[in-house]
């Protein structure tokens, strides 16, 4: 599974959405990524972030997303499909320090329309 499947799979087993894509690259080059959130999803202001938000990453020139969880000595996690070692779904902290590591920035968050924290 990849990240964008990630998403749309917790989406529709959540009964959040019915939305899906195919036929997209393994590597999200340019903004279709921001652009498929702005269309269907609700932008929320990064420092408003919460636990089910979806977030869109940038890795140098390449998009990312995952959902926003609860990290449980406070603050946030990302849950992302890596596909890098090891090729799995994982959770990561989500803060400065972890963002710095890997390179990566927020391009941008997002909720669920009719869904709220």
């Amino acid at each position: 599974m990849d990240c964008g499947g990630l998403v749309i799979k917790v989406a529709h087993d959540l009964g959040l959405s019915d939305f899906d894509v195919s036929g997209y690259g393994m590597q999200a080059t340019d903004e279709s990524m921001l652009e498929l959130c702005r269309e269907h999803l609700v932008e929320v202001p990064q420092d408003a972030m919460a636990a089910g938000d979806i977030i869109v990453m940038r890795f140098g020139g390449n998009r990312h997303i995952g959902i926003v969880g609860d990290y449980k000595y406070g603050g946030l996690t990302v849950i992302h499909a890596q596909t890098a070692h090891p090729r799995a779904v994982v959770e990561s902290r989500l803060d400065a320090d972890w963002l710095r590591m890997v390179k990566a920035s927020v391009a941008a968050c997002f909720s669920f329309p009719g869904v709220s924290a």
